[in-house]
């Protein structure tokens, strides 16, 4: 192969530091009468025509954007974070005064996040490879030791508005409407216990770990299992799954940890007494306050076989429909029956409440992609999701800033 010297060029990198400025020579392949295929083999080894040999020295023949790794990750940040790309546009230049156009930073936000979610992916691919049942410490001879720590896990799944493609989206997929299933876990070794004032006892969240996917609920249940795996599923001495009832949810549990305890959200059950309450009494306050408080202290103290015998509720044993929003506290009462001893589950000291997944809808999701007149286009979504995951369960050091730097390096032409 035959490298010929070029005129030297400017190149311009744009660092943490601010803007790099260098001249190199550039070389660029020739063919003649000996060396027939040297443009050929040019392109095979370097994907171009020419090459430059300092940039290659320094190891900065291939990066993207023309930005180094740890600026990119800075964009890619901001980029994330903000309510918009128009707003971190405004931001990178208020803070560090460079000019960087929104559809420049979400090109860097696509391709930073989209490194974390093949990542996720792959991880995803080998704990379902791997995952046995029976090797789970929890499910060993269908016992479940005392010590150790409990591993909890809650999931919910929020709406937001996508750009509807009727090239590939099929009619029966029309609405430009999305599911995103969002996945929560966390040890309660890692709870933090708060005294107030009056001695009153709360906890809080201290490490945690979200999934999350538009795709289904397949690749959610392997994407979680990969988190749940990663947190300590194998070791745990019991697992904990807080929903709102969904029957997804139940499934998915027998699926991955069948062992496992089942605990229906007590908020989403106050909630669901609540508007079915106002429902039979037409809005009467006076009529379903007190009525609604009588029943949740029954759920509450697990009498949930006086709660089906009122008069009010067990009308409803055999009808199919309620009106929209309203469940039928009936049904979804007693197809949850085995999942509301809250009396037992507070002996344990174990949450009852999904209060943590409903706020990470909310700071995953919500606060990024379903502000006024978003529309996402369905795989930039998916990455975007991904990385936001990584942001709110604070990895972003520990897992995403080395996972880019191994693998920041533009593609072969």
């Amino acid at each position: 192969m035959i490298l010929k010297r070029d005129k030297r060029c400017t190149r311009e990198i744009l660092t943490t530091e601010g803007k790099l400025r260098y001249n190199r020579y550039r070389l660029y392949a020739v063919n003649d009468d000996n060396h027939k295929d040297s443009v050929e083999r040019c392109k095979k080894l370097y994907g171009s025509t020419s090459v430059y040999p300092l940039d290659m020295y320094l190891g900065i023949d291939r990066i993207p954007f023309k930005m180094t790794v740890d600026m990119a990750l800075r964009v890619a940040k901001i980029g994330a974070t903000a309510s918009s790309y128009e707003e971190a546009s405004q931001r990178l230049f208020e803070d560090f005064e460079l000019k960087l156009s929104d559809d420049s930073i979400r090109k860097i936000v696509d391709f930073v996040s989209g490194i974390v979610l093949k990542e996720d992916i792959r991880l995803t691919e080998s704990a379902v490879k791997d995952y046995k049942i029976e090797n789970m410490r929890s499910a060993r001879r269908g016992r479940r030791p005392n010590n150790g720590y409990i591993l909890y896990v809650q999931a919910d799944g929020a709406m937001f508005n996508t750009r509807y493609d009727p090239a590939k989206d099929s009619k029966k997929e029309q609405s430009s409407w999305k599911e995103n299933k969002l996945g929560l876990v966390f040890r309660s070794d890692e709870l933090r216990k708060v005294v107030n004032k009056d001695n009153e006892i709360s906890y809080r969240l201290g490490d945690r770990e979200y999934i999350c996917t538009t795709q289904g609920i397949d690749v959610f249940r392997n994407r979680l299992l990969m988190i749940l795996l990663r947190n300590g599923l194998k070791d745990a001495s019991n697992v904990v799954m807080i929903s709102d009832g969904a029957v997804w949810l139940r499934k998915m549990k027998e699926q991955l940890f069948p062992y496992a305890t089942q605990i229906l959200d007590l908020f989403h059950l106050k909630e669901n007494v609540m508007a079915f309450a106002q429902f039979i009494f037409h809005n009467e306050k006076s009529k379903y306050t007190p009525w609604w408080h009588e029943v949740c202290n029954e759920l509450e103290n697990g009498e949930w076989r006086k709660v089906l015998d009122r008069e009010e509720i067990r009308a409803y044993k055999k009808e199919k429909d309620t009106p929209a929003g309203v469940v039928n506290i009936y049904k979804y009462v007693y197809n949850n029956r085995e999942f509301i001893n809250y009396p037992e589950y507070k002996s344990k000291g174990y949450f009852v409440g999904s209060g943590a997944i409903e706020s990470g809808n909310k700071t995953v999701m919500q606060e990024r992609l379903k502000l006024a007149g978003m529309k996402w286009k369905l795989d930039n979504a998916e990455a975007l999701l991904a990385l936001r995951a990584k942001l709110k369960g604070k990895l972003w050091d520990e897992m995403v800033v080395p996972l880019v730097k191994d693998n920041y390096i533009a593609p072969t032409k």
